[in-house]
């Protein structure tokens, strides 16, 4: 583990999933962007987290945060 300081640093990642409701493919290429877009802001707003990724298909989304 690397020293920062003299302290020690660690991380924890989490992968989260978000699916639609009925895995309906509600997730076009057209409003894909937005959401994401929307998503990584929210993220950034609130502070306690860092969006280090995001993808996914029509019907579920994928956050490494």
């Amino acid at each position: 583990m690397p020293k920062h300081g003299g302290k020690a640093y660690s991380e924890i990642f989490l992968h989260l999933v978000w699916r639609t409701k009925d895995n309906y493919p509600a997730i076009t290429p057209a409003i894909r962007p937005h959401l994401y877009e929307f998503i990584a802001r929210r993220i950034a707003q609130g502070g306690a987290a860092t969006l280090h990724a995001i993808g996914g298909t029509a019907d579920h989304v994928h956050l490494c945060v």
